[in-house]
């Protein structure tokens, strides 16, 4: 096995009281824009290992770029989690999915074949330019079938940075809200880090998630772990990954 941390200590794991579950990632291969190989996943959960994670949710794209299907997705997860019987590496897994709103999702959801985990939740994502004009519409709808919606990494939405009331009105409408990890860096973008630091200040961040699709960022995934900025976020209380634990 890869040993990420080399002869370094590993860094303090009082995160784990709240941060055990990883539930957004990219760990099936060949499908979306994250791993490319089963190896690849192999090395990604051998690190998740290490830092401590007891449950991944991974969650491939679904979208008109990335038109996979229910049945093909769960396929090679069920390949992926004999591989990782195999060897021995003991991280409980579950596949979801990324939904992006987009113009082919309502033929999806009215399909009534969403790929929903732990309790009927269901991640979505929205683009980096404008919300799609049916999303509202689109949450009402979900939400009277019964769904929990998870929005994936809020504080990448930029659109609504002028409109802040944007985020108290889905919050509103009982959405939970996912932040990603490196939202805690500047590597994205400043401003991305802004509004996660915002989003954290108003006590809107109920999940965190690595929404790791390589191993580029496991450095930065590690120094945010050991942080400062995320410990205050584990000791307020907001995040609460380890709910869906079992």
């Amino acid at each position: 096995m890869i040993n990420f941390f080399g002869n370094k200590k590993k860094p303090e794991t009082d995160y784990l009281q709240h941060y055990s579950v990883d539930l957004h990632s990219h760990l099936i291969p060949n499908v979306d824009d994250g791993v490319s190989s089963i190896e690849e996943s192999i090395n990604l959960f051998t690190f998740f290992k290490s830092i401590g994670i007891k449950k991944i949710y991974t969650t491939p794209h679904i979208s008109l770029n990335f038109p996979n299907s229910p049945e093909k997705l769960r396929n090679i997860y069920v390949q992926l989690k004999d591989e990782l019987i195999k060897r021995n590496i003991g991280i409980e897994l579950e596949v979801g999915a990324e939904y992006m709103i987009d113009d082919g999702f309502r033929s999806i959801f009215e399909s009534g074949n969403l790929m929903t985990f732990h309790t009927n939740f269901v991640l979505i994502e929205l683009t980096t330019f404008s919300p799609h004009p049916d999303f509202y519409n689109l949450l009402f709808e979900m939400q009277s079938n019964g769904y929990t919606i998870i929005l994936a990494h809020p504080e990448r939405y930029l659109y609504w940075q002028n409109d802040l009331n944007t985020f108290k009105r889905l919050k509103d409408r009982e959405l939970l809200f996912q932040m990603n990890l490196l939202s805690l860096t500047n590597i994205y973008s400043p401003d991305i880090h802004k509004m996660a630091m915002w989003l954290i200040k108003e006590k809107m961040i109920d999940l965190v998630g690595s929404d790791i699709h390589n191993g580029q960022y496991i450095p930065k995934i590690k120094e945010v772990l050991s942080g400062k900025i995320f410990q205050t976020l584990i000791n307020s209380g907001q995040v609460k990954n380890n709910a869906l634990l079992g």
